[in-house]
């Protein structure tokens, strides 16, 4: 479930889809118990998304960018796990992830991952 999240919002960012992102972000924080410190707000997506593509012409959404290898799912911590998906990008550099936090009460409450996106970002800057 928290990779089907985390995809969907790859897909979105491989779409350049402003509106989707915000409007995922929305829905899962409306069911959070523990939100992100920092959530990923429009304007904060917009940088994101211009950052990665002000260096990349898109972002890949093959097998190989949904493949085991670009997605780590951490052990809980204080009722909070963290995931990150890592951005296949043509050249793969691999250099931009999006990282996130998943809420284990309220997913425990709605039934469904309640995965809210914390940064998407330059590795290493």
């Amino acid at each position: 479930m928290v990779r089907n999240a985390l995809w969907r919002r790859v897909e979105l960012v491989a779409r350049d889809d402003l509106d989707g992102l915000v409007a995922l972000e929305a829905a899962a924080a409306e069911s959070a118990v523990h939100p992100p410190e920092t959530p990923m707000t429009r304007d904060r997506w917009e940088t994101a998304l211009d950052g990665y593509y002000d260096e990349h012409d898109e972002v890949l959404t093959d097998a190989d960018a949904r493949g085991p290898q670009l997605f780590t799912f951490e052990a809980a911590v204080d009722g909070v796990r963290r995931a990150t998906q890592t951005l296949h990008d043509p050249a793969g550099h691999h250099d931009w992830v999006v990282e996130a936090v998943v809420d284990l009460a309220a997913s425990d409450e709605v039934g469904e991952a309640v995965v809210l996106v914390d940064a998407m970002r330059r590795l290493g800057g």
